[in-house]
């Protein structure tokens, strides 16, 4: 009996789907006189439903080389109990797939509700990923349609908000009076990085940028949840000393041409006559 997938039923199932052994090459099924021929798959289907106790044959043609032709003997009865096992709830940090339910059992079907959130709602132990805590009911029954159960897991949706925000200018001069201010949403805890180093004390929601480099923060909730910003870079640039450019001597309608150094974005000239 324990070879036969379906060989036990529900009571209330509309249709029995039995299932032969695996492995072997061709299938003949018969009923328990051996006077009519059910089918020749690996699996049949039953319906109405047999009287339990009812008792099917089934000849196994293997593979050349691998045995001799057998029969096998499936007796069949309504005494299949299902249970439906959702999991133990279960956190998912910002948005990161969880896995629920638990492996699937030969003969049963899943549905899970709703099936938003999850990677298939059709079968035993999907990946959820919900946008916000939900209550996941999963309804489990065998194939035939009977022993519907329901069992229900929790996801706890916990969702930190990782938007920084820029206040000020990202490229300044030092003595211009512009700054940086850099700011998170609050949250539980946070820290402050310089180029991939942790900032010592910096752990509130904004920071003042006094120093040119690569910053972000790493923020946890409640929940124990983490997730890091995305990176800001600042450039505070210190003035160089002014010089006056050696005297230049110009005959009147000739061009001559002026350079200064080379560094900065873009130069002013001062008259433009």
């Amino acid at each position: 009996n324990s070879e036969f997938v379906g060989a036990s039923f529900c009571a209330d199932d509309t249709v029995v789907n039995v299932t032969a052994p695996f492995g072997y090459q061709g299938y003949k099924w018969f009923d328990n006189n051996f006077t009519r021929i059910l089918g020749t798959q690996q699996t049949i289907s039953l319906s109405p439903l047999p009287v339990p106790g009812t008792t099917y044959a089934v000849e196994v043609i293997p593979y050349n080389g691998y045995g001799c032709l057998d029969t096998l003997y499936a007796r069949l009865e309504d005494n299949l109990s299902v249970t439906s096992n959702a999991g133990t709830d279960i956190l998912s940090c910002n948005r990161d797939p969880v896995p629920i339910g638990a492996n699937s059992k030969p003969g049963l079907s899943y549905s899970w509700s709703p099936p938003a959130g999850l990677s298939n709602p059709g079968i035993a132990n999907p990946l959820a990923s919900p946008d916000r805590t939900t209550a996941y009911v999963l309804t489990t029954n065998h194939d035939g349609g009977g022993c519907v159960e329901k069992d229900t897991v929790v996801v706890i949706a916990s969702i930190i908000d990782n938007a920084l925000e820029l206040i000020g200018s990202a490229m300044y001069c030092s003595d211009s009076g512009d700054s940086a201010i850099l700011k998170v949403k609050p949250t539980e805890s946070i820290q402050w990085f310089k180029d991939g180093d942790l900032v010592n004390g910096a752990t509130r929601t904004d920071y003042r940028v006094t120093q040119s480099g690569e910053y972000s923060a790493l923020l946890f909730n409640r929940d124990g949840c983490s997730l890091t910003t995305e990176k800001q870079a600042i450039t505070i640039d210190d003035p160089r000393q002014g010089i006056t450019y050696p005297i230049k001597y110009a005959v009147v309608d000739l061009p001559l041409d002026l350079e200064v150094r080379q560094f900065g974005d873009s130069v002013f000239w001062n008259p433009g006559t």
